[in-house]
């Protein structure tokens, strides 16, 4: 199974439109999110310039795909034959993607990954280092972890549902 390309490009769109909520003045921006960051509310309401805005979308891009490789368990079958898409179409290979090429894709089944593996054994401890070593406030974390598990819990499950292509 191959990545659905304007699935991947879509759901690195997420977290932007998930950020414009989440860091509303009135919900988690503002003052709050400044004093839990360290900032000063100047430095918060100046904006985001453009090119920081395109590397973001970039960055996003990348957890898409990482989460497409964690969420669409389909994906791997192209590394078991080698990356040989032929392999897929034939023999065992297509045997077994006939029985289970669309087994979990659904949106929960993305949710349920984008949470468990990526946000525990990866954000979490990564995002623990800097709240420790930074000395940032609990706050921080509990706001930074929230919107990440909104985000990568709606880009998995968008990915599982949509973002394969079948090659048979």
């Amino acid at each position: 199974m191959l990545p659905n390309l304007y699935i991947l490009i879509a759901s690195a769109f997420i977290p932007l439109l998930i950020g414009y909520i989440w860091y509303h003045p009135r919900l988690f921006g503002g003052e709050r999110w400044a004093r839990a960051s360290g900032q000063s509310i100047g430095v918060v309401n100046q904006g985001v310039k453009p090119w920081k805005m395109a590397f973001t979308v970039v960055l996003n891009l990348l957890v898409a795909f990482g989460l497409y490789n964690v969420v669409l368990h389909q994906a791997h079958i192209i590394g078991m034959t080698g990356g040989d898409l032929e392999a897929i179409k034939t023999g065992v290979t297509a045997e077994f993607m006939h029985a289970y090429g669309h087994a979990h894709q659904h949106f929960g089944h993305g949710v349920l990954h984008g949470l468990a593996p990526t946000l525990v054994c990866f954000f979490v401890p990564l995002l623990g280092y800097t709240v420790i070593f930074e000395s940032k406030p609990i706050e921080y974390f509990l706001i930074r972890l929230g919107y990440w598990a909104i985000n990568l819990s709606l880009m998995g499950g968008l990915i599982s549902a949509c973002g394969g292509v079948t090659i048979l």
